[in-house]
């Protein structure tokens, strides 16, 4: 067994699964997105008769997380040219993704377009809501006013980046910044000097019993409880970690429906992993967040004793 994991510099956890590839002694390579410049690593030829790709023979494919392109074309080039160099990257990463899931004899484990997130998160939400699962109220606006009136409406909402949030790094000062959810309410509200705003993605506060993260590998499902209501850091956002004062984490079991559903929408995206992101409410309902398709696996071992990385590892047996 050999497997190639596609990912990025600041992909930390992917360390774990490392760590367990040695420990069990299984080949792999980590490709941080540098092989698709290397002649090495990378050929396709085309013909009328025949299509050969040389991309890591031999070696089954873990998308984690999107490569991150080589930043000293920022500093060589003009934003045109770098707009132009970042989408023909992208077009062929996508291309060969295409062709490497249709060939029989490799094994593709992770994100459905070889780490390039185009699943929309509003889509998701309105599939989600189609399925049957709760969901937050939720409007995109660009208007200032109906921004104040849903807070008034609502008392407590968050403000959500429309994509997955980044971290954001600041090469010149090697400080990265990171997105949390933050709860807005009309005294820490923002104050809009003009009508029209940047379109914002805006959904009513739930307070939570406890949040529920699943992990998901094919039909397998590996959920946990995390009681983060009770820290004034993690309330808002668990991924905000309080290393002093740790949230309790514990197993959970979702009901036969809630995982049907989960799985009818994971096969809308063709994902077969994926982390989700639920809460349970005071008055007794499950609410549907977001699906990431890069999600964090570690927690589940770490805290819940599932050993995901063994899952993982027996999907390309």
């Amino acid at each position: 067994m050999k497997i190639l994991l596609i990912t990025n510099n600041f992909d930390y956890p992917i360390s774990d699964f490392i760590k367990y590839l040695l420990v069990n002694k299984i080949e792999f390579i980590r490709d941080n997105g540098n092989s698709i410049y290397n002649e090495r690593y990378f050929n396709l030829s085309l013909s009328n008769d025949q299509m050969i790709v040389n991309y890591y023979p031999g070696y089954n494919i873990y998308v984690r997380k999107s490569p991150v392109p080589n930043m000293d074309i920022y500093n060589e080039f003009g934003l045109d040219i770098v707009r132009h160099i970042t989408s023909e990257i992208k077009q062929l990463k996508q291309d060969i993704f295409r062709i490497l899931v249709n060939n029989p004899r490799i094994k593709v484990f992770g994100s459905n377009n070889f780490g390039l997130n185009d699943i929309s998160k509003i889509d998701v939400l309105i599939n989600a809501k189609k399925i049957g699962l709760n969901i937050p109220e939720t409007i995109i606006t660009t208007s200032a006013a109906r921004f104040k009136e849903f807070v008034k409406k609502y008392t407590k909402v968050v403000s959500k980046p429309i994509v997955n949030p980044v971290f954001i790094k600041d090469f010149r000062s090697n400080v990265t910044f990171n997105m949390y959810t933050e709860v807005l309410t009309e005294n820490n509200m923002p104050l809009f000097e003009s009508k029209s705003i940047f379109p914002s993605l805006v959904q009513n506060y739930i307070e939570k019993l406890f949040e529920i993260r699943v992990y998901i590998i094919g039909k397998k499902f590996y959920p946990m409880a995390i009681f983060s209501q009770f820290n004034t850091k993690t309330q808002f956002d668990f991924r905000n970690h309080d290393n002093q004062n740790p949230n309790k984490i514990v197993p959970y079991k979702l009901s036969y429906k809630i995982k049907l559903k989960l799985l009818r929408l994971m096969k809308l995206y063709n994902m077969n992993n994926a982390s989700i992101d639920l809460i349970y409410s005071p008055d007794n309902i499950l609410y549907f967040l977001e699906i990431n398709p890069f999600g964090q696996f570690n927690f589940y071992t770490k805290c819940c004793n599932y050993f995901v990385e063994k899952e993982i590892t027996s999907y390309f047996a």
